[in-house]
């Protein structure tokens, strides 16, 4: 975490792996400990793509953007509601996203939201972090 003007924030570099190839972070879920790479097939480089495909979409511009947005509304509505599916027809949204982001098969419906939470957070920290860079 770094300091400056007497403000703290954080930076995507504390969240990056050693080789910044990869971010992992680590959140309380039910009284455990949720590590967000063990949730991914790939681990810490499955979460950097997570990442990088919520970046691209931001960067496509019009509705594009709001697409994950949307998405994780509707994952947080069929992970309250076992056994509901918001989309008339295939796979529901967290078969949907699981799917795109590689995400485990196995993992239990309750923490894909939480899941999201944390990629989306890290990719608007990316997005600031890129901001700086121009």
């Amino acid at each position: 975490m770094k300091i400056q003007d007497n403000e703290s924030f954080v930076t995507i570099q504390d969240f990056a792996s050693a080789d910044g190839l990869g971010l992992c972070c680590t959140c309380d879920f039910e009284g455990s400990e949720l590590v967000l790479s063990q949730c991914f097939v790939t681990g810490v480089k499955g979460v950097r793509d997570a990442v990088d495909h919520v970046i691209s979409a931001n960067e496509q511009g019009g509705t594009i953007p709001y697409r994950y947005g949307l998405i994780h509304t509707m994952v947080k509505s069929e992970a309250r509601t076992p056994g509901m599916l918001v989309s008339g027809k295939g796979n529901g949204a967290i078969a949907t996203i699981k799917r795109e982001w590689g995400i485990r098969r196995n993992l239990a419906r309750k923490k894909v939201p939480v899941i999201m939470d944390l990629v989306l957070s890290l990719a608007q920290l990316q997005i600031a972090e890129n901001k700086t860079r121009i």
